[in-house]
């Protein structure tokens, strides 16, 4: 009886020990168990650490997200006071300012000396022409902004790249603090620009590492 009980014992001993080492392995193999409280801690670890670098992440991106916005919001800006400079410099209440454009500053001299030569009136048909040129321009400009805002890189390409235009305009005609205005207009732009690719970039290491969060 004796040796039959120790037999016993040492079969239930053993299995006990054959159990605890299959647990183990598969615990090895296939990760963190929820009936092990050292695994279950290193799951928690790495959730939370997850979660926190999600929260980085998505706190960069929509930073990055405002600041274009605040970029492209120069497009409007410039349509604007393009349309005030016009109206000023249009009907006679000023030379308008520094921050108007200088396709349409050409334009509004063209129609000013050409109304002045024929004996037209200071507002004229072809002063409000010329005001709807501007009107036109001004336009194009605020369908920049609109397109840039949902963070469209061709949208500050192709506003940085008629804008530079622009300012090659400025230079012809000697108007160095337009230049000025334009050169820090085209700077805050090209800053949008740049934010719009690294979000691109951000956003596609972001898909691709939660992507691949449960391979690790």
């Amino acid at each position: 009886m004796p040796a039959s009980v120790s037999f016993e014992g040492s079969l239930r001993s053993g299995v006990a020990i054959t159990g605890l080492l299959g647990g183990f392995v598969m615990v090895s193999e296939e990760g963190a168990d929820s009936r092990w409280p050292s695994c279950e801690g290193i799951t928690v670890a790495r959730a939370g650490a997850d979660d926190l670098r999600d929260r980085d992440i998505e706190t960069r991106i929509q930073r990055l997200r405002k600041r274009i916005r605040w970029s492209a919001n120069w497009f409007f800006g410039i349509a604007l006071l393009s349309l005030v400079h016009s109206a000023f410099e249009l009907t006679g209440l000023g030379t308008g300012s520094f921050a108007g454009l200088g396709v349409g500053r050409m334009i509004n001299l063209y129609a000013l000396s050409l109304a002045d030569e024929l004996g037209f009136p200071m507002i004229s048909s072809l002063t409000l022409l010329a005001f709807g040129f501007n009107v036109i321009v001004a336009v194009f400009f605020v369908i920049m902004g609109f397109v840039a805002r949902q963070e469209f890189r061709l949208a500050f390409l192709l506003g940085i790249f008629s804008y530079l235009l622009d300012g090659i305009i400025l230079l012809g005609i000697q108007d160095y603090q337009g230049m000025v205005f334009h050169g820090a207009v085209l700077f805050l732009l090209a800053r949008g620009l740049s934010f719009c690719k690294e979000l691109e970039i951000l956003q596609a290491w972001w898909d691709k590492t939660r992507g691949s969060r449960f391979t690790w």
